[in-house]
């Protein structure tokens, strides 16, 4: 099985960044949320907690998910 590249830090935070967009843009459709949070979690474990903290605090923001 061929290795993957690894990506730099900047190319992690703009995945980071991607990932909370696609999570946040559209609460409703699950394939967006599914591609967002697959994002989040090829980036690296810290990716993913970053991702999880915006969505929550985008969530804090705009109140409890009816």
């Amino acid at each position: 099985m061929e290795k993957l590249p690894r990506l730099t830090g900047r190319e992690l935070v703009i995945l980071a960044n991607i990932a909370a967009l696609i999570i946040a843009e559209d609460k409703q459709n699950d394939d967006l949320r599914i591609i967002g949070n697959f994002l989040a979690l090829t980036g690296s474990n810290v990716l993913a907690i970053l991702s999880i903290n915006l969505g929550a605090n985008i969530n804090a923001e705009q109140g409890p998910i009816p």
